[in-house]
């Protein structure tokens, strides 16, 4: 210490012996230099952080591992290197190591979670050496110091997109949710596929529809009005194998059908199914009517319809009722009493007979007594 603060220290210890002196109530207890008081700003350090410490040569303490990256990097565990920069910068590059290299195994990291460090190997398979080194380098400025913060801002970056890009854990409900969706979905898709599959196939086959329509029709009224036809297709005492040889030399013989109707009826011998040929075949006129945009109708009445200008008149009537093309059949069904009953092929019915009226009103009748 020189002269000067040594009398400037003399003269302050001095003035507060006089206030001491002076005012006996202030105890003001000067026992060496330290104890002089020192003036702080409002703005010093110790005032704007108070529960800091500001010792930078202090150690942190690295935080606990956790699930997630904290942004704490390990400077002891990172291999720094400095070289002379290929960029244009001067006589400073020229002269100074301003490129950092920083070098590390990324299997040892432990500040890295095992997932994190997965998913980097795979980002950045390229910037990883055989030892297993993963490699940062950077040459942006013209200081090595702010050089080694870019090093290490990339890799806060590299780590956090690689977090970032995991899958998010699921729980059990939610899963299970998607599984049952994906699987209706598959369902659905396997559904469409077989719908467009057998339209390619009628598109294939187009051209036989009508003609296995009028084969069924020929097999159907032969089942229904030939006794003999019908026991032998019904018969379980003949062998499938019998009636398949016999069906085929028959059919395209005596009923003139095609290769398709007999590869049907073949298929129906072999499985046993021949008992159900005319349910068969009334399906798949129902189906060909549908195609066709036909409907079947049926006037019942219970007298049958000899005037046919009432006929037609009622036939145009009833064309107002759907925009499908009408098959008009009559019957007669005397237990209606009078009026009409129409069927529209099973989906609409229209009763305006006698018979449903007196229904009708015996009920009222019965429910007021």
């Amino acid at each position: 210490m020189s002269t000067s603060n040594l009398i400037n220290c003399a003269a302050s210890l001095f003035r507060f012996q006089q206030i001491a002196v002076r005012c006996p109530k202030i105890n003001l207890k000067v026992r060496s230099l330290h104890d002089v008081p020192e003036f702080r700003s409002v703005y010093s350090l110790d005032k704007i952080y108070p529960k800091s410490d500001l010792n930078s040569l202090k150690n942190v303490e690295a935080p606990k591992l956790s699930e997630k990256f904290t942004g704490y990097i390990p400077m002891d565990k990172l291999t720094i290197t400095r070289v002379r920069a290929s960029k244009p910068g001067g006589q400073n590059v020229n002269k100074k190591n301003t490129k950092v290299t920083i070098s590390f195994k990324l299997s040892e990291a432990d500040w890295i979670p095992n997932p994190v460090r997965e998913k980097l190997a795979l980002l950045h398979k390229n910037t990883i050496n055989k030892e297993g080194e993963w490699i940062i380098r950077s040459e942006k400025t013209r200081t090595s110091a702010l050089n080694l913060a870019d090093c290490l801002d990339k890799l806060r970056v590299y780590i956090t997109e690689a977090e970032e890009s995991l899958p998010v854990p699921v729980d059990p409900i939610t899963l299970e949710m998607r599984r049952a969706r994906y699987e209706k979905a598959a369902q659905e898709r396997l559904k469409q596929k077989r719908h467009r599959s057998m339209v390619n196939r009628m598109k294939t086959y187009a051209y036989h529809i009508d003609a296995v329509s009028q084969d069924l029709n020929k097999l159907k009224d032969a089942y229904q009005k030939d006794a003999k036809f019908r026991d032998f297709m019904i018969n379980p005492l003949i062998k499938s194998s019998v009636k398949k040889e016999i069906l085929s030399k028959v059919l395209p013989e005596k009923f003139k059908t095609c290769d398709l109707t007999n590869n049907m009826v073949a298929i129906m011998a072999e499985t046993n199914k021949l008992k159900y040929l005319p349910l068969v075949a009334g399906n798949f006129a129902k189906i060909m009517a549908f195609i066709r945009g036909e409907l079947d109708c049926t006037i019942i009445t219970a007298k049958p319809l000899t005037d046919q200008k009432m006929k037609q008149e009622l036939e145009a009537i009833l064309k107002k009722f759907t925009s499908k093309k009408l098959t008009i059949a009559t019957k007669v069904d005397p237990s209606i009493i009078g009026g009409v009953v129409v069927d529209f092929g099973g989906e609409h019915y229209i009763d305006m007979s006698v018979r449903s009226k007196l229904k009708f009103y015996t009920d009222v009748l019965r429910e007021s007594v």
